[in-house]
C-alpha cells in the first residue's frame, strides 16, 4: 500500500511540476509581451513628446512673426502720424506767428492814434 501511495504521490508531483513548467512558460510569455508593449509605448509617448514639442515651437515662431509684423505696421502708422502732427504743428505755430504780427501791428497803430488823439499840440 505504501508504493501505491509512493506511486501515487510521485504522479501528483509529476504533474504539479509540468503545470508549474506550463505556468512558467506562459509568464515567461507574458513577460515577453510586456516587455514589447512597453517599448512600442514608449516609441509611441516618445513620438507624441516630439510631435508636441515640435508643435509648440512652431506655434511660439508663428506667434513671434505675427507680432513682428504687427509691430513693423504699428510702427509704420506711428511715424505717419508724427509727421503729420509735425507738419500740422509747423502750420499751427505760422498761423500763431501771423496772429501776433497782426496783433502788433494793431496794437502799434492803437498807440500811435491814442498818442495823437490825446497829445498837446
Amino acid at each position: 500500500m505504501a508504493t501505491k501511495t509512493v506511486k501515487k504521490t510521485n504522479t501528483q508531483v509529476k504533474e504539479v511540476k509540468d503545470q508549474i513548467a506550463e505556468v512558467t512558460e506562459q509568464i515567461s510569455e507574458v513577460k515577453d509581451q510586456i516587455a514589447e508593449a512597453s517599448s512600442t509605448g514608449f516609441d509611441t509617448f516618445k513620438d507624441t513628446v516630439k510631435s508636441i514639442n515640435e508643435f509648440a515651437l512652431d506655434t511660439a515662431d508663428e506667434v513671434l512673426i505675427a507680432a513682428f509684423t504687427s509691430g513693423e505696421k504699428w510702427q509704420e502708422v506711428a511715424e505717419k502720424a508724427i509727421d503729420g502732427s509735425v507738419k500740422l504743428m509747423g502750420k499751427n505755430q505760422e498761423l500763431l506767428f501771423a496772429t501776433l504780427e497782426g496783433v502788433k501791428s494793431q496794437v502799434t497803430a492803437g498807440t500811435d492814434r491814442f498818442k495823437h488823439l490825446f497829445s498837446l499840440n
